[in-house]
């Protein structure tokens, strides 16, 4: 009976062994997203995480909160400030309508203005064509945004005395015509004889009354022979920071008093030539000069403000043809 009770004893713990086995054998790990796990969790590298599957959610409910409560901040305060001072926005709303219409309205390629003049003085050098339309393409597409005004010094000797005129009001006509507007000339020739004073008042009243109404673009012809001192209102509408008009060209020229130019010159050579000639011809000799007069120093500002571009001209046939408006 002792041996039968063994034996008993030993089956039983037999079959307890191999239901404990049974409940320790690893089991099989279901790969996908509904088990609830990482990857590293799953091949027993890294950290075991649980995924919390509206986390993302409620993260995303909580920027669209914030955005919308952004949005209706933003928008009563606008209502208020609309509110508060109606006739403030109504203005900068109807400016800025006017800006863009008048942005659409402005002319920016000038190709094909240029190749027609081109066509038309066949004797000017490539250098001229190319800077010169640069300049006014990049102020016109800059329009409302100009720093300072386009300003031109175009140049020639005695035998391109009518190509000089001619040519450098057909270059303001480009510019002012793709603003739809006008441009004004004042020529040094109407004026030499006048005193500083009454030169300078008359420059500053044409350019001033021009430049707020239709006139885009202005011609001062001939500065050699504008009184010296009167030149000084150049400070005010050339100036590079704080020219009174910044979306507006001022197209000068100068004849040089020698028979004719050299073909190739150096644009650098040209531009010392040009302001030698100036300081000759509008400076006194002794350096002095009186409040409303010239000297080096005074002319060495108007230079730096004017000297932007020196370009030359050549003589041409064609100028006959030529449109000119009239001297102011």
């Amino acid at each position: 009976m002792w041996r039968t009770t063994n034996h008993e004893a030993g089956s039983s713990l037999y079959h307890r062994y191999q239901t404990l086995k049974e409940d320790i054998k690893p089991q099989p790990v279901q790969r996908g997203a509904r088990d609830g796990f990482s990857e590293a969790s799953r091949t027993g590298l890294g950290k075991v995480e649980k995924i919390n599957p509206s986390k993302k959610e409620k993260q995303g409910t909580c920027i669209k909160y914030l955005v919308l409560a952004l949005v209706l901040f933003a928008g009563s305060a606008v209502a208020a400030l609309l509110y508060m001072f109606p006739d403030t926005f109504q203005k900068v709303i109807a400016d800025r309508l006017k800006l863009l219409g008048e942005q659409q309205q402005v002319k920016k390629d000038l190709k094909a203005d240029f190749e027609n003049l081109s066509s038309i003085f066949t004797n000017q050098s490539p250098q001229m064509w190319q800077r010169s339309r640069r300049i006014l393409e990049r102020h016109l597409e800059n329009w409302k945004g100009n720093a300072e005004p386009a300003i031109i010094l175009l140049t020639g000797a005695l035998d391109a005395e009518q190509t000089l005129r001619c040519l450098g009001t057909q270059l303001a006509d480009i510019y002012s015509s793709s603003l739809n507007g006008s441009y004004l000339l004042i020529s040094g020739s109407d004026w030499a004889s006048e005193s500083n004073a009454k030169v300078k008042a008359h420059i500053d009243e044409k350019l001033d009354t021009g430049f707020r109404g239709t006139t885009q673009a202005a011609v001062l012809h001939r500065l050699e022979l504008l009184p010296a001192g009167s030149l000084l209102i150049l400070y005010k509408y050339c100036d590079h920071q704080s020219a009174v008009y910044k979306d507006v060209m001022l197209l000068l020229t100068v004849l040089l008093e020698e028979e004719t130019l050299e073909k190739k010159i150096p644009l650098t050579d040209l531009e010392e030539k040009v302001r030698a000639f100036l300081i000759d011809k509008l400076t006194d000799s002794n350096g002095k000069s009186t409040h409303d007069g010239m000297d080096k120093d005074k002319f060495s500002g108007v230079w730096s403000r004017i000297s932007h571009v020196v370009l030359p001209v050549y003589p041409d046939k064609n100028t006959g043809t030529c449109k000119l408006a009239s001297d102011a």
